[in-house]
């Protein structure tokens, strides 16, 4: 199973309103057993979506940002949306990965970043379901 800090690329996801893009995601939790969710955080590199915003966490813009200098693994400077969290059944993303429709990159985010970002990701509580709030702090 993907492990914390790792990103998954996800070949023509579908969002809710029913756009399908290929898209990469960054995983939040311990998702270590069939019977549970693995929760994750959608990247994007449009940068154009947001104005004035710094390194790390953007609350008022709903996104955390992580450029390029901070050496993560992303190739490029990397925005990751606030919180909208995306929450897939286990033995639904395993399946998913025997098919390629989603792949594990090899690398993941440090300790340090993921620290930052669920320490971020913690300023929207209010918006984050209470059946994931443990699975992402617990």
């Amino acid at each position: 199973m993907p492990e914390v800090g790792q990103i998954l690329h996800w070949t023509k996801y579908r969002f809710p309103e029913g756009n399908i893009n290929d898209k990469d995601f960054v995983v939040i939790n311990d998702s270590s057993s069939s019977d549970e969710l693995c929760l994750m955080l959608i990247t994007t590199s449009q940068e154009k979506q947001y104005l004035g915003y710094k390194d790390g966490c953007n609350a008022r813009h709903f996104m955390f940002f992580i450029p390029k200098t901070w050496g993560e693994c992303f190739p490029k400077p990397t925005f990751i949306k606030l919180p909208f969290l995306v929450a897939v059944p286990c033995i639904e993303l395993w399946a998913k990965m025997e098919e390629g429709v989603i792949r594990a990159w090899k690398s993941r985010l440090s300790a340090d970043c993921m620290t930052s970002l669920k320490e971020c990701l913690k300023g929207f509580s209010d918006d984050i379901a209470s059946q994931y709030y443990p699975l992402i702090f617990g």
